[in-house]
């Protein structure tokens, strides 16, 4: 998401500095992109062989199609997460906070995975990494919640029904 919205930078700090050191102990070879606009420069700073810092991207296609799972590890803020919407879309299973899943109809192990601890965000990024029956299970179940709430037919029937045919 884009760095002017706080929480973004917040997310990305507190997931480098206390969740990802936990992961690289068990998935060495992870590698973490930050996609966003206008990354301020403690976000820059973080800039590594493992945290690849990419800024703005106009297509973000390429990155969720070779990418193995997403992570929105939000401590604070409001409203639907696109990113995440985005994420499921593709089919991208994702580990979240429970802030960051709030007013998503979402469930903890059948559609994301919510941890809101270190420890428990580490752990379920290196579970769902390793695990493909759970990655299958949560990639399906994404997607449904997105076709169910998120879909343009469900926004057109919402808008039918609040003003007519």
């Amino acid at each position: 998401g884009a760095f002017a919205h706080p929480p973004n930078s917040d997310a990305v700090l507190w997931f480098c500095r206390d969740i990802l050191p936990r992961i690289l102990t068990q998935l060495p070879d992870l590698k973490f992109w930050v996609i966003g606009a206008e990354p301020p420069p403690e976000i820059k700073a973080l800039a590594s062989p493992v945290v690849r810092i990419m800024g703005h991207v106009p297509d973000v296609t390429p990155f969720l199609e070779k990418s193995r799972l997403s992570v929105a590890p939000l401590r604070y803020g409001a409203g639907v997460k696109g990113k995440m919407n985005q994420s499921l879309a593709y089919g991208l299973p994702v580990v979240a906070t429970s802030v960051a899943a709030e007013g998503m109809f979402l469930k903890d192990g059948h559609s994301v995975m919510l941890a809101d601890q270190p420890k428990d965000f580490a752990a379920a990024v290196v579970r769902l990494y390793q695990d493909r029956f759970l990655w299958e299970k949560l990639s399906a179940a994404g997607l449904e919640v997105m076709t169910k709430y998120f879909s343009f037919n469900t926004a057109r029937q919402a808008l039918i029904d609040l003003v007519g045919p």
